[in-house]
């Protein structure tokens, strides 16, 4: 699993062209403002620097962004990294959240190109916290990031 982090972030180290200084910064910025939506709520969290931790004020997808980060620091700097570190919010696991706003960053990206050359945008999928699964008897109710569209 920790390989898969490692890849999937290089993948995101590409896409983006991340900077040598502050990558992490441009990262959380990068895919919050290519996934979220304005009228999204932002929620005020803790987040880990070697200097101890700090807060700030992010959407969801800009504090996955920061989890999975971090994440990829733990693992590339040999720290112990423990299961639940691969779930986001305790809920959905990064494996599967990562490659969704990938292909979400890359749908929006290519939209700013066509929008900048006045074409029609081509892609109307966002991303949202919700509910992707009701409890039953069988299995509990599961909630994580999801692709809808509008």
């Amino acid at each position: 699993m920790g390989a898969r982090v490692l890849l999937q972030a290089a993948a995101y180290e590409v896409l983006f062209e991340l900077p040598e200084r502050g990558p992490r910064k441009a990262f959380k910025d990068r895919v919050e403002a290519l996934t979220s939506v304005p009228e999204e709520r932002v929620y005020e969290y803790r987040y880990e620097t070697r200097a101890g931790l700090k807060r700030e004020r992010r959407t969801i997808k800009g504090m996955w962004a920061d989890r999975f980060y971090t994440l990829r620091n733990h693992i590339i700097h040999g720290e112990e990294v423990r299961q639940r570190e691969f779930r986001f919010l305790r809920a959905q696991h990064h494996l599967t959240i990562s490659p969704l706003m990938f292909t979400q960053c890359g749908k929006r990206l290519v939209d700013m190109q066509l929008q900048s050359t006045k074409q029609r945008k081509r892609f109307f999928e966002r991303i949202d916290w919700t509910v992707i699964q009701e409890k039953d008897e069988y299995e509990s109710r599961q909630v994580g990031l999801e692709a809808s569209t509008d």
